[in-house]
């Protein structure tokens, strides 16, 4: 009798093992393929994502214009969280605050305006080249991006920010 116990005991214990690895590989297969936990960090994104906010990125989602992405920028080794503004051939112009593609204004109601901060009042006219996107912060002041770095190579994207779940206040989807 002591035997089938240490039998069954030993089944038991190679049933959580199994169980335990193919949790561990779900886990991979997912954070490869499909979606990727991300620690907001700055505040070149308030007051659309704040410092410390933890969201869902996704690796399948198809880029649009003004989706919030996170990236892998070309001259850190660390990942960004930024807007994009523009897509590939796109014509980009910012001339006193206000933001032109393709000729057409758009009104960037995500902006942070807070008028203690002041606006960011420097022009810009660029192209984004092909398989490149433009990004800049939501908090135009205190963000480094485009203006800086110049336009995101299409394969250093990580994904688009889909969804805040913590603070727990602020639980939802990314606009």
């Amino acid at each position: 009798m002591g035997v089938f116990l240490v039998n069954a005991e030993s089944g038991e214990i190679s049933s959580w093992i199994k169980a335990f690895l193919l949790g561990l590989l779900l886990f991979w297969l997912v954070q490869s393929f499909l979606f990727v936990l991300f620690i907001v960090d700055g505040k070149s994104m308030y007051s659309t994502l704040e410092n410390e906010d933890k969201i869902i990125v996704s690796k399948v989602s198809s880029i649009e214009r003004f989706d919030v992405v996170v990236f892998d920028p070309p001259h850190v080794d660390e990942y960004y969280i930024k807007r994009v503004i523009g897509l590939p051939g796109d014509d980009i112009e910012f001339k006193d605050d206000i933001l032109y593609i393709n000729g057409e204004i758009y009104i960037e109601e995500y902006v942070n305006r807070v008028p203690t901060l002041g606006q960011f009042t420097g022009d810009i006219k660029v192209k984004v080249p092909r398989g490149k996107y433009y990004v800049m912060g939501d908090n135009r002041l205190e963000s480094l991006d485009s203006r800086y770095f110049g336009s995101v190579e299409e394969g250093a994207m990580l994904g688009e920010a889909v969804f805040r779940y913590y603070p727990f206040k602020s639980i939802g989807k990314i606009k």
